[in-house]
């Protein structure tokens, strides 16, 4: 095993150490007066619309995490490496749940999309980033393209 491959490894799981045990907390105080006193009617309302809304601060945590590990990453794939805290959050938001009843098919609904949203944000947040590091150098390129013909006309017209 190379030292990079280690190396990003640790990166992966610190940013998910970090972002969900120092960053999430704050956030989901922050979104609390929001979301905690929201009432869903209707079976989709419960199963599909509830998830999403209290899953979407810690959503954002998992977003930055990607974006994070997508720049903290020393490869060309940080999107790879994003893996990794995704997988993290999906399988501690599948875990933990407790039901007072048998759970039915739209609490089964309702508990694989708040464990999805998060893992899809933080792969999100990993491609975006590694979409603006793809873009960088073509920015330059074209950047120096028009610098070198802003020169051009400055030396033609005498300056």
């Amino acid at each position: 095993m190379r030292k990079t491959t280690v190396r990003n490894a640790f990166a992966a799981a610190g940013t998910y150490y970090v972002f969900a045990m120092w960053v999430a907390p704050v956030v989901l105080m922050a979104f609390a007066p929001i979301t905690n006193r929201l009432f869903f009617t209707g079976a989709f309302a419960i199963a599909v619309v509830m998830p999403l809304v209290t899953g979407l601060p810690m959503a954002l945590v998992a977003g930055a995490t990607g974006a994070a590990t997508g720049l903290v990453a020393d490869s060309r794939h940080g999107l790879r490496w994003a893996l990794l805290p995704a997988t993290l959050y999906a399988v501690s938001s599948l875990v933990g749940y407790h039901w007072v009843r048998p759970p039915q098919f739209g609490d089964r609904v309702a508990q694989v999309l708040q464990a999805a949203e998060p893992a899809v944000a933080c792969l999100l947040g990993a491609a975006l980033v590694e979409m603006g590091k793809r873009m960088q150098p073509r920015a330059r390129e074209r950047a120096g393209q028009q610098g070198d013909a802003v020169a051009e006309a400055r030396k033609e017209d005498g300056q």
